[in-house]
C-alpha cells in the first residue's frame, strides 16, 4: 500500500529575449516595466522548476545544489535591477522588485535548505512528514507573499503611466501555493492512517496478535481524527472530488480495523487452527491488499487531475 503523493505537475515557459539597459528604459514607461517583469518572469520559472525537479527526489546534495543555483540567479537579478537607473526618479518599482528578489534569496537560502533537510526522512513517520509539510508551507508563502508585494508595485506602476498591462494570472506563485497546500492537508489525513495501517502490517507479519489489537485500536482512533479534520478542510474552489477520495480511503481503513483486522486477530488467537481459518485469513489478507491498491491508485489519480485543473498553465 505504498502511496505517491504529487505536490505539483507544472511547467511554465517563458520567453528568454534579453532587455538591454539603455538610457531609452528610462523614457519608455512600457519597456522600463517590462525589463523588471521579465527578471521577475525568469524567477518564476526556475521556482517552479525548482519544485518538480525535487517534488520525490530525497537526495539532499541535488536539491541543495538546485537551491544554491537559483540562489546565484537572484543575485544576477538584484545586481541587474540594483544596475537599472530609476524611471524618472521614480524608485519604487525597482526598489520592491529588489525587496522581492532578496526576500526570493532569503527562502532559498534558509527555509528551502531546512525543507531539504527534512525531505529525505519525511516518509518515516506521520509527525515527519507533518513537520516537512510545515516547512513547505512557511517557504511557500515567504515565495507568495514576496510575488504579491511585487506584483502590487508593478499594477501601481502601470496605473501611474497609464500602461495596459496583461495578466494571465495575478499570482501564479499564490494559486499554486493555495492548490498545493490544500493538497498536502487532504494528504497528510490519509497519511496518518497509512504509517497507522503500516505498523499493524508489521505485527501481523511477526504474528503478533496482541501487538496486532493495539495497533487496530490505533487505527480506529486515528481515522476518528482524520475524518474530523478532513471534515474542516474547505475544498480548493469548491472542487471536493479529492477530499472525497480521501475520505473514502480512511473510512475504508476503518472498516478494516472493525471487521477483516479483528477477524485476522480472532484466527491468529485461534488454537489448533484448521484448513478453512487458513484459508480464509488468506482470503482477507489477498483481498485487501487488492482493494487497497485500487483505493490508493484512485485516490493518486484524483490528486493529479486535481492539480492540473487548477493550476494556471501557459
Amino acid at each position: 500500500m505504498r502511496l505517491q503523493y504529487v505536490l505539483l505537475y507544472l511547467v511554465i515557459s517563458v520567453p528568454l529575449a534579453l532587455f538591454s539597459q539603455g538610457d531609452h528604459l528610462t523614457s519608455n514607461p512600457t519597456e522600463y516595466n517590462n525589463f523588471i517583469v521579465h527578471e521577475q518572469d525568469q524567477l518564476v520559472n526556475k521556482i517552479i522548476e525548482y519544485n518538480i525537479a525535487t517534488a520525490h527526489s530525497d537526495n539532499y546534495e541535488e536539491n541543495n545544489l538546485k537551491c544554491v543555483e537559483i540562489s546565484r540567479q537572484l543575485e544576477i537579478s538584484i545586481e541587474k535591477i540594483k544596475a537599472l537607473p530609476p524611471f524618472k526618479n521614480d524608485y519604487k518599482l525597482q526598489e520592491e522588485a529588489l525587496t522581492v528578489f532578496r526576500l526570493y534569496k532569503e527562502a532559498y537560502d534558509i527555509e528551502f535548505n531546512e525543507v531539504n533537510l527534512l525531505r529525505k526522512d519525511r516518509k518515516k513517520s506521520f509527525e515527519a512528514m507533518e513537520k516537512y509539510f510545515k516547512a513547505l508551507d512557511k517557504a511557500g508563502y515567504k515565495l507568495k507573499n514576496g510575488s504579491e508585494k511585487f506584483i502590487k508595485a508593478q499594477q501601481e506602476f502601470a496605473k501611474k503611466y497609464k500602461l495596459s498591462v496583461k495578466q494571465s494570472s495575478p499570482n501564479l506563485l499564490a494559486d499554486i501555493i493555495k492548490v498545493n497546500e490544500y493538497s498536502r492537508g487532504v494528504f497528510l489525513e490519509y497519511y496518518r492512517i497509512l504509517k497507522k495501517d503500516e505498523e499493524f502490517l508489521n505485527a501481523l507479519n511477526t504474528q503478533d496478535a496482541e501487538a496486532m489489537e493495539q495497533k487496530r485500536k490505533n487505527i480506529m482512533e486515528g481515522a476518528e481524527l482524520s475524518l474530523s479534520n478532513l471534515d474542516k478542510i474547505i475544498p480548493y474552489n469548491n472542487d471536493s472530488a479529492y477530499k472525497v477520495k480521501a475520505v473514502e480511503l480512511v473510512n475504508y481503513h476503518k472498516s478494516l480495523a472493525q471487521n477483516e483486522y479483528t477477524e485476522l486477530i480472532a484466527i491468529l488467537k485461534k488454537q489448533g487452527r484448521a484448513k478453512a481459518d487458513v484459508d480464509r485469513y488468506n482470503e482477507i489478507v489477498n483481498t485487501v491488499n487488492g482493494k487497497s491498491e485500487i483505493l490508493v491508485s484512485n485516490f493518486n489519480k484524483e490528486n493529479r487531475e486535481m492539480l492540473k485543473r487548477h493550476i494556471p498553465m501557459n
